[in-house]
């Protein structure tokens, strides 16, 4: 998780040098004849690189147009969390006619399927645009499986760090099985029987094909009970004398 945080907020640190906004607020119009404590004020606080003024305002000032007691805070609060970009809420009344409204705004961990984003929980959440994000890593699966997806994804990650691996994309088809992408292009099916299970005996045998082998990998077909083969890059026949027990195709 610490590696994942840190590259996430790699990822977002221009963003927040852009774009910090440590408090946020508008005037709310009074109308003494009908409000005795009109609410006359609205604070919005955190640290936004998605998040707008006017987009928080939109769906949070009808709901303070009335006097301070009777301000539905609840209503406020779950206002705000409709926003996509939303993660967390508090509001309160300070005195004598202040809404206070506090926003924990999402971070994006991994690109979810086409148009969705998970967060550093492995909740999914779905902003308007995603396009910025292209550069995290992509997982796609079954929907309602985002969270175990998650964090699969984080443990095979962390594995393969140890080899100066990153995975690009993580996908698991409707008949659960796997795939992953690595990001210099190498695929590896990993099926649907036991697929940790084979991503981890590959795993094992990296130390054995070298670095150099690594390179010029175009596929691994790790759904042989046994063994697995690999498919070089076009015009590539390396020589594995040495290699360990594995099934070539070139």
């Amino acid at each position: 998780m610490d590696r994942l945080l840190g590259k996430v907020g790699k990822f977002a640190a221009g963003f927040v040098l852009l774009f910090a906004t440590g408090l946020l607020g508008w005037k709310v119009i009074k109308n003494y004849s009908k409000d005795f404590m009109p609410v006359s004020y609205v604070r919005v606080s955190g640290i936004f690189q998605h998040l707008g003024k006017e987009e928080i305002k939109q769906v949070v000032e009808p709901l303070v147009s009335t006097d301070f007691v009777s301000a539905d805070l609840q209503l406020i609060h779950d206002a705000a969390l409709s926003l996509s970009w939303v993660a967390q809420v508090r509001v309160k009344r300070i005195w004598p006619d202040v809404i206070d409204i506090r926003i924990t705004e999402q971070q994006a961990a991994f690109r979810w399927g086409k148009d969705g984003l998970l967060n550093l929980q492995g909740e999914l959440f779905n902003p308007q645009d995603v396009s910025e994000f292209a550069s995290l890593a992509l997982i796609k699966g079954p929907q309602g499986h985002e969270h175990r997806l998650f964090n699969i994804m984080q443990e095979l990650m962390t594995e393969l760090a140890e080899q100066s691996l990153q995975i690009k994309e993580f996908i698991v088809n409707e008949r659960r099985s796997w795939k992953i992408v690595l990001e210099k292009g190498m695929q590896l099916q990993l099926g649907r029987r036991e697929p940790a299970k084979n991503f981890r005996r590959f795993v094992k045998t990296l130390h054995v094909l070298g670095q150099e082998k690594l390179e010029v990998i175009e596929k691994v077909d790790l759904r042989y009970p046994d063994g697995y083969s690999i498919t070089w890059k076009l015009g590539v026949s390396p020589d594995l004398k040495g290699a360990g027990n594995k099934k070539r195709n070139t």
